[in-house]
């Protein structure tokens, strides 16, 4: 907002000496001397004499705000300044309890004061001071609400129990600057006003983060029941709460909701490829193994068949390779856990065996074609190298099976390439 000046009046107010004082500083003003205004209320009011004059009080709010707009004061010294002007219009309040001044004014210069203290908070942001810039924010905030508990009117401009804008902003500053818990204070701020406006998602999203970081459990719960209503296609709100289940241990709800995602928005690639890491662990990793681990199996193998088409990278194509790989390893371990010589046993364990040896089979055209997507780029990074190192050892071990060691060597000596 512009620099908000004041007309300031003397005719009919029966000043005296002392209107004449007044008034060779508001000439000052006229001509934009602020700086030297300054050092006239500031000199006319040492050692106390107008202490419990309002006008002198109504007088320095006025020059000390004009002077915060001041570009070549350092920002902090603006800042001050604008305190200091709230802190003299409030003392003249309460020596004028009739408030002549500002009820000329209609109490524009407390709205002044908020927009211009705000407008200092932007200018810390886009110096980087973030620290400063939602302290900023803060104090505009504390001026908002002096004028909605005053009850102050403006035209154009309504003042509601909430500056939801500046209470946006001290968030965004305060997660700049780090302060995760300051930033989550004033976000709660918007989540408790059931604020649900676009412009205002990020501050639920940076809540479920905070809340489930310090371990919130009930607060992060109750971000993701809102959020869910006021964004329901919010990936990052929607991957929280699949993760807070996942860590429940209820695999059926966890994969009943992935389901729904995936009916929801068919062509998702990230959340296929999330769900089959929560399927690839479920299966392969852990204690918590499925009593039936055959329709995780296959479904797994149904989703990312899906999801490869949708990769840009290599990860989907990968995760195959390995899935396909320790389920062999899994019917093959199968096979080798029945003893018995009975007809059917040994039924059994031919059966295991060809499955071992299908899904191995399986395995092969997805593995090469990892191999290849790594061997075609010039240069790998340390976790790539060791995902090729770790797709040739797939390899070799596949070929040991089938017996054919020399292929099984070939890719052995490959694994040196690229190191």
């Amino acid at each position: 907002m512009k620099q908000f000046i004041i007309c300031l009046l003397f005719a009919g107010l029966g000043l005296g000496v002392q209107a004449q004082s007044l008034e060779s500083i508001h000439k000052m003003i006229d001509k934009g001397k602020h700086q030297e205004a300054k050092d006239a209320i500031d000199k006319a009011m040492q050692g106390g004499k107008y202490d419990k004059d309002p006008e002198y009080w109504y007088y320095k709010g006025r020059i000390y705000n004009n002077l915060s707009y001041d570009t070549s004061l350092a920002l902090d010294t603006r800042s001050k300044l604008k305190m200091d002007a709230f802190a003299a219009f409030q003392t003249n309040q309460q020596l004028d309890p009739k408030e002549l001044r500002l009820k000329l004014e209609n109490h524009q210069s407390f709205l002044d004061l908020y927009y211009g203290m705000s407008g200092l908070g932007a200018e810390y942001f886009k110096k980087k001071q973030f620290d400063q810039s939602a302290e900023s924010f803060k104090k505009a905030l504390d001026l908002y609400q002096f004028i909605y508990g005053k009850g102050y009117k403006y035209k154009d401009v309504v003042i509601s129990s909430i500056d939801t804008a500046t209470v946006l902003n001290v968030g965004i500053a305060a997660t700049q600057a780090k302060n995760e818990s300051l930033a989550a204070e004033y976000f709660q701020k918007l989540v408790d006003a059931n604020i649900g406006a676009k412009e205002y998602e990020v501050a639920y999203e940076a809540l479920a983060d905070y809340y489930y970081k310090n371990k919130q459990t009930d607060a992060l719960n109750n971000i993701i029941e809102k959020a869910g209503k006021f964004y329901p296609s919010n990936a990052y709100i929607a991957d929280m709460k699949l993760r807070q289940i996942s860590e429940s241990g209820d695999m059926s709800k966890l994969f009943d909701n992935y389901e729904q995602m995936i009916k929801n928005d068919p062509n998702n690639f990230a959340i296929m490829y999330n769900y089959a890491i929560e399927m690839y662990n479920h299966l392969y990793v852990g204690d918590n193994k499925p009593k039936d681990p055959e329709p995780v199996r296959t479904r797994l193998t149904d989703v990312l068949k899906t999801a490869i088409p949708l990769d840009k990278e290599i990860n989907a194509t990968s995760l195959m390779a390995n899935h396909l790989f320790n389920s062999s390893i899994d019917f093959y371990i199968a096979h080798d856990n029945i003893d018995g010589r009975k007809p059917e046993d040994i039924q059994k364990r031919k059966d295991l065996m060809a499955k071992a040896a299908s899904y191995q089979n399986d395995c092969l055209p997805y593995a090469e074609k990892v191999l290849a997507y790594y061997d075609a780029m010039p240069e790998l990074k340390a976790s790539q190298k060791a995902a090729r190192v770790n797709i040739l050892t797939t390899l070799s071990e596949i070929y040991n099976t089938k017996g054919n060691k020399a292929k099984a060597e070939e890719y052995e000596k490959l694994k040196l390439k690229n190191l």
